[in-house]
């Protein structure tokens, strides 16, 4: 990637894979492996938190990850809890979801009040472990 030039890759930080189980426990394993390939390649990395586990999820939207997360609290402090990871690493920048305004990214169905009383959250939480981090709001689609 750097012999061509590229100094900064995205790559999703799956909450349901991380918290699979419960609030409670964390498996970092697959995303350390990533964050410490970015840092020894000298590369930036722009982290997309996405993807809501089973236990977080509404009763009225469990059957997939993309579901909306039941609390945005809970999203942010996962948020947290990530940046405060790998900040010492030198991940820096997060994406709040990924187009979180079409049902491919987002379900029951887009709500932008939900989504942003989510990003207000993330954004504070994140801020409050590192102070450097740039927050940004997830992609938006075209929705035809």
């Amino acid at each position: 990637m750097r012999a061509i030039g590229v100094r900064w890759v995205r790559f999703d930080v799956d909450w349901s894979r991380i918290q699979p189980d419960s609030p409670n426990t964390y498996n970092w394993s697959d995303y350390d492996r990533v964050v410490q390939a970015l840092a020894a390649n000298g590369l930036n990395g722009l982290a997309t938190i996405d993807s809501t586990p089973a236990w977080a999820r509404s009763s009225s939207c469990s059957s997939s990850s993309i579901c909306e997360p039941s609390d945005p609290t809970a999203y942010a402090r996962f948020a947290a809890t990530a940046a405060a990871r790998y900040a010492p690493q030198g991940i820096h920048t997060w994406e709040i979801w990924n187009e979180p305004n079409i049902t491919d990214f987002w379900l029951p169905s887009a709500d932008a009040s939900v989504y942003t009383a989510m990003l207000k959250l993330s954004y504070t939480a994140i801020k409050n472990v590192d102070a450097n981090a740039t927050v940004i709001t997830g992609g938006m689609s075209p929705t035809g």
